[in-house]
């Protein structure tokens, strides 16, 4: 079970608070979100995050709601023929998925408990798609069951195990395309090629199967917005063979890759790759696009805040010590070769004096920040790290020097929960929003 123990602040992010001092906000109780309590100023929503801290040293996320549906607007506006589907294995906390839903969002889900967490929030199954091209027999039966209908494959022997389990399932045959530069390749594990995409294809149609469509992944933190348009070009020759041979494919899913926090990167992609899908208009006519965005979503929609709880005063660099590591929160730090710079809560000085930063664990790998220039800290003071949504709080555990999983709390404007709640009253689920603890 995910921690529920849970407050939800309305309001603005504590960075922004320090900065913009003529707004209000109101702060909502852990049981009911009618409970409502007015908070005059920002200073006063300041010191709801500092008590907050007094209550323990141990670390917590901070969510921005507002943040996470300024994603969902940006991504409406640049690429509003894409529907996105959120990749939950990047951060699976229920209130996220909420939003989400409400807003209009599909989900991506890669196993039987990310397919068990969406359907629990009252989301249509026909919003799902079970995105992994290798999954387990049983899962593949929960989603059966629960009609979870599309999903993707990429070889052969998958192909028989939906048909022996789940044979009226929607397919998609996943092909590789590869980003040149990118943080995490996909392709030498999933995806086949696209010259054996037409073979697989043609043994569905043999097997009595739905193939639907094509999809791919250019890679994790993809950093060549090119590969988009290079890969429309692979689906479009896949669809004209295919619609040569009477297969009529509906779907195109263009995967994950879109960053975090990175505005500027994002719009070039949706430039790219629009302008991909109308060279190619009479191919793509009357394809529904998707998309799996994860940490487009929730990467800058939460903040960590850590406590020092140990220094070590060295001649050149002071060492400070958190309770959070590589083992978790900070694992990018191995797998993506990423650095989380932190910001401090409080600043008692401007002499900045060259730091760094290690985790809890008893490995020298558990070094978090090699260089940063720091005020100087006490014991106890606290590190505001930005952009810790994605692949943070999911994999988070409990550590030798936490006697719980972090505690997450968030925080929304009364605007954006207003149209959070409009959204929700015109779909057609009504989510159960009124548990959003």
């Amino acid at each position: 079970m995910k921690n529920t123990n849970c407050a939800i602040i309305k309001g603005k992010s504590p960075h922004q608070m320090l900065g913009n001092r003529d707004q209000k906000a109101a702060m909502v109780s852990d049981i009911m979100l009618s409970s409502l309590k007015t908070v005059d100023d920002d200073d006063e929503l300041k010191h709801l995050i500092e008590d907050i801290m007094q209550i323990s040293d141990d670390s917590f996320y901070v969510g921005d709601v507002g943040e996470l549906i300024n994603s969902f607007k940006l991504w409406k506006k640049l690429l509003p023929n894409v529907t996105p589907y959120y990749a939950v294995k990047c951060n699976d906390e229920l209130n996220i998925i909420k939003v989400l839903a409400a807003l209009g969002c599909n989900f991506d889900c890669a196993s039987q408990d990310e397919l068990t967490r969406v359907l629990s929030c009252g989301v249509d199954p026909a919003r799902i798609i079970f995105a992994n091209p290798t999954k387990l027999r049983t899962h593949l039966i929960y989603a059966a069951r629960h009609k979870v209908q599309l999903m993707t494959f990429d070889t052969e022997q998958e192909l028989e195990k939906i048909k022996e389990h789940h044979p009226d399932a929607k397919l998609l045959v996943r092909i590789r395309s590869d980003a040149k530069v990118v943080t995490i390749q996909m392709g030498h594990k999933f995806g086949c090629t696209p010259e054996n995409a037409m073979q697989l294809i043609d043994k569905a149609v043999k097997m009595g199967l739905r193939i639907v469509g094509i999809a791919f992944h250019v890679g994790t933190g993809c950093k060549e917005p090119e590969a988009f348009p290079r890969a429309i070009g692979l689906c479009a020759k896949i669809l004209k063979e295919a619609k040569m041979k009477g297969i009529h494919l509906n779907t195109v899913d263009v995967g994950g890759g879109f960053p975090e926090n990175e505005p500027d990167t994002f719009a070039k992609m949706a430039e790219l790759l629009k302008g991909a899908l109308e060279e190619q208009n009479d191919t793509f006519k009357g394809i529904n696009m998707i998309a799996e965005p994860g940490r487009y979503f929730a990467g800058s929609t939460f903040k960590l805040y850590a406590s020092i709880i140990g220094i070590r005063h060295n001649p050149d660099v002071t060492w400070y010590y958190i309770n959070r590591g590589i083992i978790g929160a900070f694992n990018c730090v191995f797998s993506e070769n990423l650095t989380r710079y932190p910001i401090p809560w409080k600043s008692r000085s401007d002499n900045l004096k060259p730091s760094l930063i290690w985790g809890p664990e008893e490995i020298q790998k558990d070094l978090l920040v090699k260089e940063i220039l720091l005020p100087p800290l006490k014991d106890g003071d606290w590190l505001v790290f930005p952009t810790m949504g994605a692949y943070t709080v999911t994999l988070d555990p409990v550590n030798w020097l936490a006697s719980s999983k972090p505690k997450v709390y968030y925080h929304v404007s009364k605007v954006d929960w207003d149209l959070v709640q409009e959204a929700n009253g015109k779909s057609k689920e009504h989510l159960h929003l009124a548990n959003f603890v």
